[in-house]
């Protein structure tokens, strides 16, 4: 999506936004879907002059994601060691 915007490539944006999106509801991560739909209209609409700023919040969501799965992940394996153990 960086690429799309740095060339203004709205169509680019578009379907690279548009393909994020479906992954992530797919996943059921909400937040990156919202911003990813906010964008996908902005390539939609050839309007991507604020586009930096939305990739700046997707990013923001991504690692809220990555943090809370990261969280999520120590916890299984630690219960997988104290059943190990």
């Amino acid at each position: 999506m960086k690429t799309a915007i740095v060339q203004q490539n709205s169509d680019a944006l578009y379907f690279n936004a548009h393909t994020l999106k479906s992954s992530s509801w797919a996943l059921g991560i909400r937040g990156v879907a919202d911003v990813c739909q906010t964008i996908e209209h902005m390539g939609q609409q050839d309007q991507i002059d604020d586009a930096e700023n939305m990739l700046e919040k997707l990013h923001q969501e991504y690692q809220s994601v990555e943090e809370f799965l990261s969280i999520e992940v120590d916890k299984l394996l630690q219960l997988a060691y104290s059943y190990s153990a």
